[in-house]
Formats: C-alpha cells, structure tokens, sequence
C-alpha cells in the first residue's frame, strides 16, 4: 500500500517468494486533503483482510479482501462515532477488534456512541462478523488519555495496547475481553506481534541506548529482553 503519481493510495501484492507484483483493483483509496503525514496498515487473517489508511484527520480509505482475493469497498469500523484512523487487531478470519474516538478529530458526540461516551472517550469495538459490523464494549479511558497505536489479540478474550502517560508509555493486558486490565510491560512498544497464541514479540525504543526486543512465551503475561 502506497502513494502513487495521483496522489491516491494504490494496493498491490506478489505471490510468495517472487518479485512479480500486480495492483488490486481497490477503489475509493485518497490521501488526507491535511493534516499530518499519511499512515495505514494491512490487517490479515487466514484468508481475509482488510486495510484502513489515513491520518490524524481521520480514516481516509478503508478496503476488505473477499473470498476471491479482491479488495472491496468496506465500512471503516469508527466511521459512525467520528471516523478515528483505527487500525483492527485479528484473533480469527471473524473476530475483530479496534479503538475509536468518540467525536474523531472535530465531530460532535454521535448519536450512535455508547450509552454514557462522552467526547474523546476512547471505547472498544469488537466484531465476530469478519468486521461487517461492530458493537461498542467496555470504555478504555476520558478525553486526555491516549492509546494505541500498538494493539494486538493473540486470541479473542486476549487483548495487549499501548497507553501513553507522559513522559512513558506502557503496555497493557486483558484476558477477559476487555474488562479489567494490567500493565504487562513498562517502556515506549513500537511493534507488536504474535506468531502464535502464546508467543509473541514487541519491538522497544529505550530513552537511552539502541532498540530492544522483547518476547512472551505465555499470551502476554510476562515478557523479557531477547539477547543478541
């Protein structure tokens, strides 16, 4: 996923172990008209996917692989609460999960937000239909308190994001879906991933001296420094 010479974000792919790339037949990709730096992100489960791309300004585009291997146009999971750049986390090709912002970057509080969301709330949105719909869950934090943009869930009740408290960031964990939570990890996670339910690995940026990475070998629970 890229920029291309219109300005637009153009998707290609290339079978495994070739360099012979052709692009998708995505539609409805643009760049911010403002803002900060475009970013996005290709999200992949077993045969589905789906892709948002965008910036501080909001979800510009979002797309989703069928069954046949085509990006196809798909709803944004924060579109109807502010329309937040949100980039989902897969457990499963069904269960889905995301961040929102009640209100995004300059909307009003929603009239579909959750019942008790105030403005700059941040809530989880779950979805076991492949993301063709979502339901809002428990509320992470007020307005003032930043989250992401680091999530992961290496299975559906398990779920890890980051949490910024300035001047650090933190690392945190649930494995009730999102009811209670706990700091796993203490240190500013720039990567996170799963290889499997239970282990994984975080990409650190220490305050002084090179990057670290660092490894779970139980879901999450507990991680340590992996040594070169």
């Amino acid at each position: 996923m890229a920029l291309n010479k219109s300005f637009s974000v153009t998707v290609e792919s290339s079978p495994v172990g070739q360099d012979n790339w052709h692009v998708s037949d995505s539609r409805g990709l643009p760049t911010p008209a403002g803002g900060g730096s475009p970013s996005g992100a290709i999200v992949l489960a077993g045969s589905h996917g789906w892709l948002v791309e965008g910036n501080d300004r909001g979800t510009t585009g979002s797309a989703q692989l069928n069954n046949v291997g085509r990006w196809v146009p798909w709803t944004a999971p924060c579109e109807s609460v502010g329309d937040s750049l949100a980039v989902p986390a897969a457990s499963t090709s069904s269960h889905l999960i995301v961040e929102c912002v009640m209100g995004g970057f300059a909307y009003p509080l929603s009239s579909t937000a959750p019942r008790g969301a105030t403005l700059g709330s941040t809530w989880l949105y779950v979805s076991d239909n492949a993301g063709r719909t979502f339901t809002a869950g428990p509320e992470l934090g007020r307005v003032g308190q930043y989250f992401g943009p680091v999530l992961a869930s290496p299975e559906p009740k398990t779920i890890l994001m980051t949490r910024n408290i300035a001047p650090h960031q933190e690392l945190r964990a649930s494995f009730d879906g999102g009811r209670h939570w706990s700091v796993v990890y203490f240190g500013d996670v720039l990567f996170l991933h799963f290889v499997s339910s239970t282990e994984g690995l975080a990409l650190v940026q220490p305050s002084k001296g090179p990057n670290q990475l660092i490894m779970t070998y139980d879901g999450g629970i507990h991680w340590s420094p992996v040594l070169f």
